[in-house]
């Protein structure tokens, strides 16, 4: 099938031979090498399904992807983020709220909008920047921003200035449009004033302890940001961050660093082609599979793990495919994407146990394509679809 994404690769070396502007051109070249990266990922997907799964699944996969990308697009808000969470127990949102992972619901969104190009998700990526960068405080200086909630700097999160920056390269790198251009300068200053010395960086602007969540947030936003922009301050710090967050993670995994962390140092690699990137990949991939989650875990959504086993086989296919890991990883992910497509609400028929317990006012076709936290299927909150 040729896609728009397919047919616009085959016309972007021509277009770039006609454009004369340097960073028109810039621009054009950084979009040819996305589109590349896209169309690889979706092959390699395709791969994975057909070899690792029934054909039937192979296809859900992609209903799958559709249904959740519908739910997010219709759970926002008219102020740009998203409805929170759902009990489906008690019949209703438990009005908690997390400035973080609504951050990375509209990151998910931005990734959607990148590999598809769809028009229908252009408009809510934006309203998702606008909100965020008006729950932005500044932070030591006006050149400095931080995303929280609350109106106060103390209340900004390291982790979601990470992902608001991440939105923000993924809308321009596939849009072109760089009417953000400064809150995202701002986000990255903000992110780069909150580094310990040499070391990871704060989880929030006045305390000096590290997240590994965070660490791993904002060592992809910095890569993305260095592989579009090649901005020379900002290699710099990855130089020592990449040595730091290499050497801190290979003796202390963590099952929160991981998935974040392997998508981090794949785009790395592909930059600097360091081979300690690439052994860091198989390591934590290693890990993973015989340390931090040795078992499938049939009750539990683990659809962010699958971020980090896709990244890790779609780097590693290319120099380490005859290691004795790469079939252990390749079947891990067939029953990983299994198991996680049972967790994703298809029919509002599926919950009318739980609907005949609730006061009435939810309608539950508004929860179709949602993905449930646990197998009980009693509980889904934003990141569970986001991953």
């Amino acid at each position: 099938m040729i896609t728009d994404e397919t047919l616009f690769l085959f016309q972007l070396p021509l277009i770039i031979s006609l454009v004369y502007d340097h960073q028109k051109r810039k621009l054009l070249l950084a979009r040819l090498m996305h589109a590349l990266r896209i169309l690889i990922a979706v092959s390699l997907l395709v791969t994975y399904a057909t070899a690792s799964v029934s054909g039937t699944t192979a296809i859900r996969i992609k209903e799958a992807t559709d249904l959740a990308a519908d739910y997010l697009l219709r759970s926002q808000t008219r102020k740009g983020l998203f409805s929170y969470d759902v009990n489906f127990r008690n019949g209703g949102p438990t009005g908690r709220s997390s400035i973080v992972r609504q951050a990375g619901a509209g990151f998910a969104l931005s990734e959607y909008l990148a590999a598809t190009q769809s028009a229908r998700a252009r408009e809510p990526v934006r309203r998702v920047l606008r909100a965020l960068q008006k729950r932005s405080q500044i932070f030591r200086n006006r050149t400095k921003w931080l995303v929280g909630d609350g109106g106060r700097i103390a209340r900004a999160r390291t982790g979601a200035t990470a992902l608001a920056l991440l939105i923000e390269l993924n809308y321009y790198r596939t849009t072109g449009d760089g009417r953000y251009e400064a809150v995202r300068n701002g986000w990255m200053n903000g992110l780069l004033a909150l580094r310990l010395g040499k070391r990871g960086f704060r989880k929030s602007p006045y305390k000096k302890t590290e997240s590994p969540y965070f660490n791993g947030e904002v060592w992809l936003a910095l890569a993305k940001y260095y592989d579009t922009f090649r901005d020379a301050k900002v290699g710099s710090v990855l130089d020592t961050l990449d040595v730091y967050l290499v050497n801190k993670y290979t003796q202390k995994p963590d099952i929160g660093f991981f998935h974040w962390g392997v998508m981090a140092a794949a785009i790395r690699y592909q930059n600097t082609r360091d081979l300690r990137l690439l052994t860091f990949i198989l390591d934590q991939t290693r890990i993973y599979l015989e340390e931090l989650r040795p078992v499938v875990k049939k009750t539990h959504n683990t659809c962010y793990a699958l971020e980090g086993l896709i990244t890790a086989s779609r780097i590693l296919s290319d120099t380490w495919k005859d290691s004795a890991i790469f079939p252990v990883l390749s079947k891990r992910i067939g029953l990983e994407v299994t198991k996680n497509l049972k967790f994703q609400l298809i029919d509002e028929n599926e919950i009318e146990d739980q609907r005949k317990r609730w006061p009435g006012k939810i309608n539950p076709g508004q929860y179709v394509g949602l993905y449930f936290s646990r197998s009980d299927r009693n509980f889904s909150r934003i990141d569970h679809t986001q991953h």
